[in-house]
């Protein structure tokens, strides 16, 4: 049996070791959970774990056996292989990167043919087999979002007062998902709405002032401006990056005032319907957003497959650069991705040539590590 290892433990070691190394730079939060995920898993192909001092740890010498360990990972898809080797390189990197320097070369080398091998798929930009079953025309998916959730909502709403029962919190969810990811207002990001918490301007200001946003999502709300500011996503680190603040559409704005009027937990935008204190996970919003779209589409639509969507219908309207560069900012993503991994093509339709995607970017939506 797997010793277990505190999430949370591992966590607050990993940020630690990160803070104190001058090898690598400091990850955002989510990162660092990731990473924590993909040692987990090789660890646990392998059996890589010692005692130490009364406490069960990674064994780093069995981690840095590049044989052992690409053996074992070798059955897994490119993507989720990648994410493992960006995470075995940074954690052997601030644990002694002279000591393991040969192990770190080689999974460096490693994740470097992945990334080809990922690029070659996404030359080949078509839809999938379970993509194809998921699509749906973007016009009909915002009104069926929209719509739908809004006359589930309409007596909560109509009542004015916070929401004690889980059933009609998680009506409100459904329509904060069907608002945000539906793409009438703003394009789909990623999952990092989940943690999004709704603070007041000064608290936003001084938090600006002080350089303190990275590493968490907020919600301004005011009269006289609304907008997200999101510190804790799957790029925030990579080159031109950063903070990000994106302004929030007026009519939007009206909506999630009205949503936060009667929230069980005013503090979250998306509180747990069993546990109004916390808000929901991760794994959570990416349960919740097929389940919403079933709901109203009758097609369990993933997060990704909704940034396809999106990204498809704009480009199909011509729009231009300025425009295209716009959507891959308030989606989180450069220009690049947008072209070559959110751009689908249906059968038939012509592929223009694909330039190298950023290593950045990659496979930065899948369900593995996104």
């Amino acid at each position: 049996m797997t010793p277990l290892i505190k999430q949370r433990d591992l966590m607050e070691k990993l940020i630690t070791a990160m803070d104190g190394s001058k090898n690598i730079k400091v990850r955002c939060p989510s990162t660092v959970k990731s990473y924590c995920k993909s040692l987990r898993t090789v660890a646990n192909k392998i059996d890589a774990y010692v005692k130490e001092d009364d406490e069960t740890v990674f064994d780093y010498i069995k981690l840095g056996d590049t044989k052992l360990v690409l053996d074992a990972i070798k059955p897994v898809k490119k993507s989720t292989q990648k994410s493992y080797l960006e995470a075995l390189v940074a954690v052997l990197t601030f644990q002694d990167q002279k000591l393991y320097k040969p192990s770190i070369d080689i999974y460096r080398k490693q994740k470097e043919v992945d990334r080809k091998e990922i690029d070659k798929q996404y030359k080949n930009n078509v839809l999938s087999d379970k993509q194809m079953c998921e699509w749906m025309d973007s016009d009909e998916l915002q009104k069926c979002c929209v719509n739908y959730f809004e006359k589930q909502v309409k007596d909560i709403l109509e009542k004015g007062t916070p929401i004690t029962k889980k059933l009609d919190q998680a009506k409100l969810n459904n329509y904060v998902i069907g608002l945000l990811y539906g793409g009438q207002y703003l394009p789909p990001r990623r999952r990092e709405y989940n943690n999004v918490k709704n603070i007041k301007i000064k608290l936003y200001n001084d938090l600006k002032e002080n350089n303190k946003l990275m590493g968490d999502n907020y919600m301004i709300l005011t009269s006289k401006q609304a907008f997200f500011s999101f510190g804790d996503y799957k790029t925030v680190n990579a080159k031109g990056y950063g903070v990000q603040r994106i302004d929030i559409p007026p009519e939007l704005a009206t909506k999630l005032k009205a949503i936060k009027k009667v929230s069980g937990n005013s503090e979250f935008l998306l509180p747990r319907p069993d546990k109004f204190e916390a808000h929901i996970s991760k794994n959570g919003i990416g349960k919740l957003i097929p389940c919403a779209m079933m709901k109203c589409c009758k097609k369990s639509i993933c997060s990704q497959t909704l940034r396809n969507i999106y990204t498809t219908y704009k480009f199909k309207q011509m729009i231009s650069t300025n425009d295209k560069e716009r959507i891959a900012f308030q989606m989180g993503t450069s220009l690049k991705e947008l072209e070559q991994v959110y751009n689908k093509y249906m059968k038939n339709e012509p592929i223009p040539e694909s330039e190298e995607l950023l290593d950045d970017d990659y496979n930065s939506d899948s369900e593995t590590d996104e």
